[in-house]
C-alpha cells in the first residue's frame, strides 16, 4: 500500500531564534542510556500519548515541535492501533526524515515556525501533542503558541501539553534561556495560559521529580518502598512523580477543547 509522505517547506529561517534542541530519546534509550530521569520521562510521555490514542481512536494527530518524528516512530514500534493522518511541525524538518519512518499510515510534515507562520496552514486534529516545546519559545510568543494549540485542536478534541515547571529545580537548562531570560513557566502560569486560550484542564501529571521533593510519607507504603529499593533512580523518579504534577520538575497536561 502506498502511504502519503508529504513535506511542506514553509520557513527558511529561525527569525525569533527559538532554541532548536532535541533529546533523541529513541536513539539513546535503545543504546541503554536510561540513567537520566529526563530520558525515561520522554519515553513515558510517548507511552501515555499511545494509551490516549488507543482509547480515543482519533483519525488525525498533530505533533507540534515533532522533532525527528519520535512520537509516530514510538507508535509504530509499539504496535499502536493508530493508522490515521499524522501531521508533524518542526522548524528543522527535512524531507529525509520521512524516508526513515516505518509508520503504516499517512504523514504530512511541515517545516515552519509554530508561532509566526500562518496558523491556517494547519488543519484541526482530533488529538494535538506538544511535548517540551514551550520552554524553547520566546516568552512574548508563548501565549500565541498556546492559542494556536487551541486553534489546531478540533472541537471536543484533546491536547497533550508538557513542559518544565519553573522554580521547582534549583537550576535551569541553558537551552531554556533566551536573550529575554528564562523561558520556563510555573505550573500556575501554564494553567492560566491554557485557560486563556480556551482550554479546560482535565488532568495533570508529574513526569519526573527529585525523590527528595516528594512527600516523605509515600515511602512508608510497602509497595512504593520496595519499588524505590529495586528500580533505578531514573525509573522511580518518573513512577512516583505522576501523582505530583506541581512538585515535579515537569508536568503533562490534558487539555480539552
Amino acid at each position: 500500500m502506498n502511504y502519503l509522505r508529504e513535506f511542506i517547506d514553509v520557513s527558511k529561517k529561525n527569525k525569533l531564534k527559538h532554541n532548536l534542541t532535541e533529546l533523541n530519546v529513541e536513539r539513546d534509550v535503545s543504546r541503554l542510556h536510561i540513567d537520566h530521569s529526563d530520558w525515561v520521562a520522554h519515553l513515558v510521555r510517548y507511552g501515555h500519548a499511545s494509551k490516549i490514542i488507543d482509547r480515543m481512536k482519533p483519525k488525525t494527530v498533530l505533533d507540534v515541535g515533532c522533532g525527528r518524528l519520535n512520537l509516530i516512530t514510538y507508535l509504530w514500534r509499539n504496535r499502536s492501533k493508530f493508522h490515521g493522518l499524522y501531521t508533524g511541525i518542526d522548524l528543522r524538518a527535512t524531507a529525509r526524515w520521512l524516508d526513515d519512518c516505518g509508520y503504516h499510515g499517512d504523514i504530512r510534515l511541515y517545516k515552519m515556525d509554530i508561532v509566526t507562520d500562518p496558523v491556517e496552514l494547519i488543519a484541526q486534529s482530533d488529538l494535538v501533542v506538544c511535548f517540551e516545546v514551550l520552554e524553547h519559545v520566546q516568552r512574548d510568543y508563548q501565549q500565541e503558541l498556546m492559542n494556536r494549540l487551541y486553534a489546531w485542536t478540533a472541537p471536543g478534541g484533546l491536547c497533550l501539553f508538557s513542559t518544565p515547571n519553573a522554580g521547582v529545580s534549583k537550576s535551569i537548562a541553558e537551552n531554556h534561556v533566551g536573550p529575554e531570560g528564562p523561558r520556563e513557566r510555573t505550573y500556575d502560569e501554564k494553567v492560566r495560559m491554557a485557560e486563556t486560550a480556551g482550554f479546560t484542564v482535565e488532568r495533570a501529571w508529574g513526569t519526573f521529580a527529585a525523590i527528595t521533593r516528594l512527600p516523605a510519607e509515600i515511602w512508608d507504603i510497602p509497595q512504593l518502598a520496595a519499588a524505590k529499593e529495586y528500580l533505578p533512580n531514573s525509573f522511580i523518579a518518573v513512577f512516583a512523580a505522576a501523582s505530583y504534577p506541581r512538585e515535579s520538575n515537569n508536568a503533562l497536561f490534558e487539555l480539552r477543547k
